[in-house]
């Protein structure tokens, strides 16, 4: 096996300071010192970034010892910036080549300053600098979104570069706007339909780039932010015509049916529910009806609800008879209905009702009680989020219904005939207006990562029982539950909801609609750019908000119960199984009939790799779903584009983008999945059984419970707008500290990372393991070492060494196979198994963590004797053998004006509600704010003043 993979070593500081001491230097003799071979030895004018190897002879005087300083790389008269010296006899150094350089053959040169003096390596004529190179556009400044009122004028621009002419495109909504073809664009006078969202497409001859997106904002005169309980005096006499115990709503005109009518009460014992907390103080206002339809309507105060208002109803169910219902609905002034939200009798799920249809959510009933925000981000558009009584969040867009008057101005609820009994009682609570975004508010993430759904446990080739905590290869990832997948076909057949991550996809690759999936249905790069924007066009679905998916939008539908058919010789695909759920998903294998192979399943995304692959070629990274990895592809192939499958998708916008916090104690949580990650890295390579064993013994932080990520988790810290050659870094965010390497070329580069997924082959195998890309994804392709599919790539590696030659690759690609790759490990947002051996409430995988026997622990004692049983640390998610490590009020400050700020130490992972009493011998606990999302290491919440003299608060683990 070719095992090249080391880590690079530096000169200690104090050697440094004795190398700087030296006496007045000389010129060394050199009369042999040559440089063998310069890589690349030629590049175009304009050429930036351009990473040039030197080969040095062996001829004393020798070099000096690798990772000694250089003093000096030219090209001509062109300096190389941040030479390194990876080995003795090679050196690397960062050129940009003007545009105004002269043609021809340059003179290079490397040299040295030891203490004997100045040793020069040269090679007469060894570079040559050609005609200008073709660039495809690089945007390096981005639109920046924008809020503004009506009248005003706004402007976006972008900066760009590459080889001229450049062209440019503005889309609103991804949608062409007529004209919009300057590097800027002005909107003036804004008006109230300009609001939305906006990017450009930057075109030339090589390719072209699509810009960030920015928003825009127009703001009005807005509903005044308003608030009412059922629990207010004024309701205690029940609920009447003109009641208004609250702020911003007008009166409500309740209209009781022939069967039906109001009463205030508890909501416990609706369909047997527990209330899930929408009762507060014990009451909330209800409705009935067996005969015909009891409503209420509110008019909201001030004006109708603005663009960044959000509007909130705690609301509560029984159960309803057939072809019965219960919702609520938001209305114009005039009581036209611009959106609802509603269960049915017989359904299984809520059903939403808005400017597309009608369409099941992924909402299951509940008789426990939901809390729905409804967040106006345009004039036409909206985002909701249902958070039911366990915590669980979920998520969908929609439009309004297309009326003159789309101002949404009050609020309905009614009961339809649900039933008699008070099993078929609608209850609602807490209306209230609030500013804000529902993208950093209750109990959801962000970025919720979809687990991989891998079920099956794997050894080193093959199935095996799912090993207990203290047995080889526990830990892997069929043993840790995190999101499972959860998809929703659309009512039309078209459409895809996946529940987990928001995003709704186009069911299927056929592009050109003509019932089969073929070559077809492939598109090249500049087809891929057009192809949104024609799905909006023809508001594919109902929808006109379609997008090319990225990266990691699109990984997220990776499905590692799949086979990978390398290797496989055969036609009939019948026994394979793609990487993509089928029960929801059309798919085709390559198409064969067309000259493909089987594995020709690439998917596209948005994402052009920031570097190059192979010669130089640009490349689009892709997620295959036939053989279960992603790869760099390069947009032309033997000189003809290269074609892909492709699936858009549209929803929430948070998918890939992190929220890093340095914990300042050796680890980086990422607010926006939930999950803490080792800062550093194992600093060393391992094979994928002592990558798991590494892992699953890690204490850091304070936390026992370290895992190997799974490849869903690794990919999501991917930042693909770095890479070793653009940024001189891996492919991640500066917070984390990646180990430096030398690769199978020879240059300086970053590891790759074991994952616990096993990337199962058509045989049944499970011998080779999943892993991810943070350096170039190098492979040996015509006798040279290359990056084959860039930093950013999942592949994976042989388990363990049986002694195989790999030296020169593997695979078509001849990837490098390197077996012992490096080790990052997270913790949070998934559970491992719940066994509990001796029954006593502690799982075993806790009680090893802690004990390293499964056990051990006492589950009423106290290891860290701070008054908190090691159950309750278990259940709070804290840990048992650190005293500061508790579930309990830090701090709490009176802010005058603004209310009392509670602070706490937070489990990632974890969700909390905040509960108040007024008289600590009463019963009278009221919630103040439930599915509150950990923030480590400390969560604060600020509460307003309500006026009482005396409280008491309390944290609790939802």
């Amino acid at each position: 096996m070719n095992n090249i993979y080391q880590a690079m070593r530096s000169l200690p500081l104090g050697v440094l300071a004795l190398i700087l001491s030296g006496t007045p230097r000389s010129v060394l003799g050199q009369a042999g010192n040559e440089i063998l071979t310069v890589t690349p030895d030629s590049a175009g004018r304009g050429s930036a970034g351009l990473l040039v190897t030197f080969e040095l002879d062996t001829d004393a005087p020798a070099a000096p010892p690798a990772g000694a300083p250089v003093s000096l790389v030219m090209i001509g008269g062109v300096t190389g910036s941040v030479p390194t010296h990876a080995s003795q006899y090679t050196v690397s150094a960062t050129f940009s080549i003007p545009a105004t350089e002269a043609l021809g053959a340059k003179d290079v040169v490397v040299q040295f300053s030891p203490p004997e003096g100045t040793l020069t390596f040269s090679k007469a004529s060894g570079f040559t600098v050609t005609e200008e190179v073709d660039q495809a556009p690089v945007i390096s400044g981005q639109p920046q979104s924008r809020s503004v009122r009506p009248g005003a004028t706004v402007s976006f621009s972008v900066s760009a570069s590459g080889t001229e002419p450049l062209s440019y495109q503005w889309q609103k909504q991804e949608t062409n706007l007529p004209g919009a073809t300057n590097q800027s664009l002005i909107l003036s006078p804004v008006a109230m339909a300009d609001a939305g969202s906006y990017r450009c497409i930057v075109v030339n001859v090589m390719g072209g780039a699509t810009s960030s997106v920015a928003h825009l904002t127009v703001s009005t005169n807005a509903a005044t932010l308003a608030a009412d309980e059922a629990a207010d005096p004024v309701y205690d006499s029940g609920w009447g015509d003109g009641s208004n115990g609250g702020d911003g709503w007008g009166p409500w005109q309740l209209t009781p049916a022939s069967g039906g009518g109001f009463f205030t009460a508890a909501s416990t014992g609706n369909a047997g529910g527990s209330s899930g907390g929408i009762d507060t103080g014990g009451r909330a206002w209800g409705l009935w009806s067996t005969n015909g339809v009891t409503e209420a309507t509110r008019l909201l105060e001030g004006s109708s609800l603005g663009v960044g208002q959000i509007l909130g109803v705690a609301f509560d169910n029984g159960y309803v008879n057939g072809g019965k219902s219960v919702g609520m609905a938001l209305q114009n002034a005039a009581g036209e209905l611009l959106w609802e939200f509603y269960f049915s009798g017989g359904d299984t799920r809520y059903t939403v009702h808005d400017g597309s249809g009608s369409r099941a959510t992924p909402v299951s009933f509940s008789g426990d009680g939901l809390w729905i925000e409804f967040e106006q981000t345009s004039t036409t558009n909206c985002l909701v989020q249902v958070t039911d009584a366990v915590g669980t969040c979920y998520r969908f867009a929609g439009s309004l219904m297309t009326v003159a008057d789309q101002q949404i101005a009050r609020i309905r609820l009614w009961n339809y005939e649900a039933g008699a009994g008070s099993d078929a009682d609608l209850f609602i609570n807490s209306l209230s207006v609030r500013t804000g975004t529902l993208a950093s508010t209750g109990g959801a993430l962000p970025y919720p990562i979809t687990d991989t759904a891998q079920a099956a446990n794997y050894g080193v080739s093959g199935i095996i029982a799912a090993p207990a905590p203290d047995e080889a290869f526990a830990g892997q990832d069929a043993q840790y539950e995190g999101h499972q997948p959860q998809f929703v076909l659309g009512a039309d057949g078209l459409t895809v909801l996946d529940t987990v991550s928001g995003l709704t996809w186009k069911r299927s690759p056929d592009t050109n609609a003509d019932g089969s999936i073929d070559a077809t249905d492939k598109l090249n790069w500049v087809g891929l750019q057009a192809y949104a924007a024609a799905l909006n066009a023809g508001n594919y679905g109902g929808y006109s908000d379609w997008r090319l998916p990225s990266i990691k939008e699109l990984y997220s539908l990776m499905d590692f119960r799949g086979t990978d058919p390398s290797g496989y010789d055969g036609s009939d695909t019948s026994g394979l199984i793609p990487y993509i759920d089928t029960d929801y998903f059309d798919f085709a294998y390559g198409d064969t009939n067309a000259g493909e192979r089987i594995i020709d399943a690439q998917y596209a995304s948005s994402n052009l790799y920031v570097s190059t692959t192979g010669g130089g070629d640009t490349t689009l990274f892709g997620v295959n779903f036939a053989d279960g990895r992603i790869k760099g592809y390069g947009l032309s192939v033997f000189g003809s584009d290269k074609t892909f499958y492709v699936i858009c998708c549209r929803g929430n916008v948070n998918v890939g983008r992190n929220v890093f916090t340095n914990n300042q104690d050796g680890t980086v949580s990422d607010l926006a999945t939930g999950l803490m990650w080792q800062q550093a890295d194992s600093g060393s390579g391992l094979n994928w059984q002592q990558a798991l064993a590494y892992a699953e013994g890690l204490s850091l932080g304070g936390y026992q419970d370290w895992r190997l990520p799974n490849a869903k988790e690794l990919q999501s810290i991917l930042d693909y707008s770095r890479s070793p050659d653009t940024s001189a870094s891996a492919a991640i965010d500066p917070l984390f500290h990646c180990t430096a390497i030398t690769n199978e070329a020879g240059n300086p580069d970053y590891p790759a990372y074991w994952t616990s997924t096993t990337h199962g082959n058509w045989t049944g195998s499970g011998l080779w393991g999943v892993y991810v890309c943070f350096g170039r994804a190098m492979g040996f392709m015509n006798n040279t070492w290359v990056d084959v599919h860039g930093a950013g790539a999942q592949r994976s590696d042989p388990k363990y060494d049986d002694g195989t030659d790999y030296s020169s690759g593997h695979g078509p690609q001849g990837d490098a196979v390197r077996i012992d790759n490096y080790v990052r490990c997270v913790r949070g947002s998934a559970l491992p198994p719940d066994m509990d051996t001796d029954g006593d409430g502690l799982s075993d995988w806790y009680e090893y963590s802690y004990t390293t026997n499964t056990t051990a622990m006492d589950a009423a004692g106290d290891l860290d004797d701070d008054d908190y049983t090691n159950r309750e640390e278990c259940g709070a998610g804290t840990s048992p053998i650190d005293g500061t490590s508790c579930l309990a009020i830090d701090l709490s400050v009176w802010m005058e004006g603004s209310g009392l700020a509670l602070s706490w130490q937070s489990a990632i992972g974890m969700s909390y509600r905040v509960e108040k009493v007024s008289d600590m011998g009463a019963d009278d606990v009221q919630v103040v704010v439930s599915g509150i999302v950990a923030t480590p290491p400390m969560n604060t919440l600020t509460t307003a003043s309500d006026g009482e003299m005396t409280a008491f608060y309390r944290v609790t683990v939802e």
